[in-house]
């Protein structure tokens, strides 16, 4: 769920409040945490706010929740590998699962709850503890397999080549099932934009009202921005990965962002918050509690 910029604002001394994080001792510089008050991004006029909930107000209570175990890149080790757990349909989804991701599973109690397993491509802070995740679902929980949803054949053989340098027979520890057999994911498509000849994948969660869309690692954000422009209107929130170098090309520089921040939520990961630059628009997950696992 995308909670409304102004309830955002209204409620930031509750997130700055030393009270608020009594396990986030280093976290950086309220300075950085820029909120525009007064401007509703909602695609709804019906957005009022009705709830608090962790220091923030919501529009309304929706069945899709994303919590993110991470917000860094893969030298960032002090807000561990970008990464989330989304609740959707029924399931608990883990969208990439880095090389911080299990032990951060498992110190959030949240290990088993993770049903279901979706990758953005194989970069390790992104898969780095994928091996781990399942061998622990079947040697200490004696669970049944997770399952590994892959939106195209050519990756699913890139994810079991990549296991089987950990496990001997990753069909025993994982049921891999097309994404095109899960109703309401949208894979994008993002082959070479965040590394040369390298699959990479953006992704589109779809409810009856609202969307979410996660960017992956993503050096040009036309790709993704571009679908979303022909899907039909829904109140919609963006995470995408954003960077505060132009030289960084791997990455979204957060001033190719801009021409998007009128149409959806737009919410920037995979970076370190204390170099956020003073002129950046764009919220950084890090600094919404609502969003932190």
């Amino acid at each position: 769920m995308c909670p409304n910029r102004s309830s955002l604002y209204a409620a930031t001394q509750l997130l700055l409040a030393p009270s608020s994080h009594p396990d986030r001792s280093t976290r950086p510089s309220s300075a950085s945490n820029k909120q525009t008050p007064g401007h509703n991004y909602f695609h709804s006029s019906s957005a009022i706010p009705v709830s608090l909930t962790t220091g923030f107000l919501f529009a309304r209570q929706e069945t899709m929740q994303i919590k993110f175990l991470g917000t860094g890149g893969a030298f960032d080790t002090d807000y561990l590998n970008s990464a989330a757990v989304l609740a959707f349909r029924g399931i608990h989804l883990l969208i990439d699962c880095g090389f911080t991701v299990f032990p951060a599973l498992v110190k959030k109690n949240l290990v088993q709850k993770v049903s279901h397993i979706l990758l953005t491509h194989l970069h390790n802070d992104h898969s780095g503890s994928l091996a781990n995740l399942l061998l622990y679902k079947s040697i200490v929980e004696h669970s049944k397999p997770l399952v590994i949803l892959y939106p195209s054949e050519h990756f699913k053989q890139q994810i079991v080549k990549f296991l089987e340098l950990q496990v001997k027979d990753p069909e025993k520890y994982a049921t891999f099932v097309p994404l095109e057999q899960f109703a309401d994911i949208t894979a994008v498509n993002t082959f070479g934009l965040h590394s040369e000849s390298l699959q990479s994948y953006a992704y589109i969660f779809d409810e009856e009202e609202t969307r979410i869309v996660y960017s992956g690692d993503l050096g040009k954000p036309e790709a993704l921005f571009d679908k979303l422009s022909k899907l039909p209107p829904k109140r919609t929130c963006v995470f995408h990965d954003i960077s505060f170098s132009p030289d960084n090309d791997g990455h979204t520089y957060y001033k190719k962002l801009l021409p998007y921040l009128s149409g959806p939520e737009v919410f920037g990961y995979h970076c370190d918050p204390t170099k956020n630059p003073a002129d950046n628009p764009i919220r950084l997950v890090f600094f919404q509690q609502e969003f932190m696992a």
